[in-house]
């Protein structure tokens, strides 16, 4: 019944150290009624949460549990994942892993985010004080390179990042101190 009678969801892992305090937990845009929660492995619901499977653990995370994560607009199999400074990324909707870290920065990610437009297309941010002109990067190739698009936005943390729906896909920045567009 698309959700209609549901009466609450279940939750996918339980005790202490498996999820972080604010645990990612992500719906798909292709399908409402499947939801990933992520944790130290990654769990779907394809009944909005009463029931779970367990799919992988990102392999590079060293059994720690996962920060950040984002789903691709147009490709449902496409998951990414980040853990400190290491992302890895899933192309079988979460059932193994790898890393595109590539050239990276070795710092916590803040944030992933998608093009709606282009599922190649992901940009993630860096959240720490220094003034290193490493806050933004994006990658057009899923990860295989990624370039470096601070600019001028100088020693501030970015918390948060996200592309606009549009056929302009504005990149919108959220900072310590306020938002910024690309």
């Amino acid at each position: 019944d698309g959700g209609v009678s549901n009466s609450g969801c279940s939750q996918p892992q339980s005790g202490s150290g498996n999820a972080g305090w604010v645990a990612p937990i992500l719906y798909d845009t292709n399908n409402q009624m499947t939801v990933y929660s992520f944790g130290k492995n990654v769990f779907r619901s394809t009944d909005f949460g009463s029931t779970w499977i367990t799919l992988a653990a990102p392999t590079t995370f060293a059994d720690g549990t996962i920060n950040h994560a984002a789903i691709a607009f147009n490709n449902s199999n496409r998951l990414v994942a980040s853990k400190g400074a290491n992302i890895e990324m899933s192309n079988d909707a979460g059932v193994s892993f790898t890393s595109i870290r590539g050239t990276l920065p070795n710092l916590s990610i803040s944030d992933i985010a998608f093009d709606p437009n282009n599922d190649n297309r992901i940009i993630v941010t860096y959240s720490d004080w220094q003034n290193n002109n490493q806050k933004v990067f994006i990658t057009n190739d899923a990860g295989a390179t990624w370039q470096n698009i601070t600019y001028n936005l100088g020693n501030m943390p970015v918390r948060t990042v996200v592309i606009e729906n549009s056929s302009d896909a504005t990149i919108y920045v959220g900072t310590e101190i306020g938002v910024y567009k690309k």
